[in-house]
């Protein structure tokens, strides 16, 4: 592939959970509890993200983490959330697209059919090639991107400024700023999802990536509060639904089918693909043991683990939205611990680089700060805080417990520990 097509690729992949129906209907709530204050969380929090993605550079924090804590809990902070998170939103947005494509397209079709359909197929799309299931997360993520741009355009040309809701108070609802933070999450996947592209591009690419994906879910926020009242937005658990009928009428709802179907699968395949060659890379250091070298493992774990969670009836259920959000929430804590190690083994006063080791330092503190802070903020303003508590604690012990069984276990036999990232 040229650069130019790595580069369009790595920015498919990277934003992937970003059009995910999950992702627009906590735009949706976010929208219309803060009205148009939506604004200000919105380009902080996306320039948090972005700082965040500036002053990360695996594998040598990685390194880092594993020379300062030693292997567990590196292990953990790596599965702490994202196989968790990939199953939980394969679950929920997969059997959401289901019942889009019942509703919208063809009301015969069994939603949890086309859901195992979908999920089979990005499972065999995956095993087959990495190249095409990049392919088709470029297809997949462009026609999400531009369905709800267009949505969005159409919204705010039609639509009464005058009906917009909310004012500058509302931006101290905390509840919106941790909500926004989770909505941009994924972005830390690229060098799992797209491990060819440079080291230049790979802190180059989120920062286009998150202004992309900002300002299209910035005015698609805008046109969905001309068009639907604010209070609307943030009970139901569709606002993007309610809000493309309202623009389009009967085309806008099968405008919105299409992006809700598409983001589904780029959210999957981007969640699949990265966690199955994160897995293979930590075997390689040995951190888990070496049968997960090979991505094919992990692939078929988090399909056989999503269907038997859509088998068993998880999904619909309040189990799988506070699993969810728990996977979600750990995420960010994960973001912030990570940053402990550089912040304990750079030096800012050596050599020459001075101001720019204390700029790095700096940027450490920040991101240790903030993010779990905005974790904080999601979980006690939750509906039933202790009970999303106790699924965090929960969903940590087991990231714990598997950890140490993992590194244990690959201490016996350690397959390749220098191996690079690109394994």
């Amino acid at each position: 592939m040229t650069t130019a097509t790595q580069h369009m690729t790595a920015l498919a992949w990277m934003t992937g959970m970003m059009v995910s129906p999950e992702a627009l209907a906590l735009n949706g709530n976010l929208t219309g509890l803060a009205g148009m204050g939506f604004m200000v969380p919105m380009a902080l929090v996306v320039l948090l993200h972005a700082l965040n993605a500036a002053s990360w550079r695996e594998p040598a924090e990685i390194r880092k983490l594993h020379n300062t804590f030693g292997s567990y809990v590196t292990a953990w902070i790596l599965l702490a959330a994202r196989p968790a998170v990939a199953v939980c939103m394969a679950t929920a947005v997969l059997v959401t697209a289901g019942f889009v494509f019942n509703e919208v397209f063809v009301y015969w079709f069994p939603n949890f059919g086309f859901a195992a359909l979908v999920l089979a197929a990005l499972c065999i799309l995956n095993l087959a090639s990495h190249r095409i299931a990049s392919r088709v997360q470029v297809f997949l993520t462009a026609t999400a991107l531009t369905g709800l741009a267009g949505l969005a355009l159409t919204g705010l040309s039609t639509g009464d400024a005058a009906t917009m809701g909310g004012g500058a108070a509302h931006i101290f609802n905390w509840r919106v700023w941790g909500m926004t933070a989770i909505a941009f999450v994924g972005y830390d996947l690229l060098r799992y999802s797209a491990p060819d592209i440079d080291s230049t591009a790979r802190l180059r690419l989120p920062l286009i990536g998150l202004a992309v994906a900002g300002l299209v879910l910035g005015a698609w926020n805008a046109a969905a509060l001309q068009h639907v009242d604010p209070s609307r937005l943030a009970q139901t658990s569709i606002p993007h639904i309610l809000a493309a009928k309202s623009i389009l009428g009967p085309a806008g709802r099968v405008v919105m089918g299409v992006v809700t179907i598409a983001g589904a699968a780029a959210a999957v395949n981007l969640l699949f693909q990265a966690v199955a060659r994160m897995t293979a890379v930590m075997a390689h250091r040995a951190l888990l043991p070496s049968v997960f070298a090979k991505p094919q493992l992990t692939l078929v774990v988090l399909t056989g683990a999503t269907g038997l969670s859509m088998a068993v009836g998880f999904a619909g259920s309040d189990l799988l939205d506070v699993s969810l959000h728990a996977g979600l929430i750990l995420w960010l804590i994960t973001m912030g611990l990570a940053r402990l190690a550089p912040l304990l083994t750079d030096n800012p006063k050596q050599g020459s680089r001075k101001t720019l080791m204390r700029g790095q330092v700096l940027c450490h503190l920040v991101i240790l700060v903030t993010m779990p802070a905005l974790a904080a903020a999601l979980w006690w303003t939750d509906d039933d805080p202790f009970n999303l508590g106790g699924t965090i604690l929960i969903l940590a012990a087991i990231t714990a417990v598997l950890s140490a069984t993992g590194v244990f276990t690959a201490r016996a036999k350690v397959r390749n520990p220098a191996a690079g990232i690109h394994n």
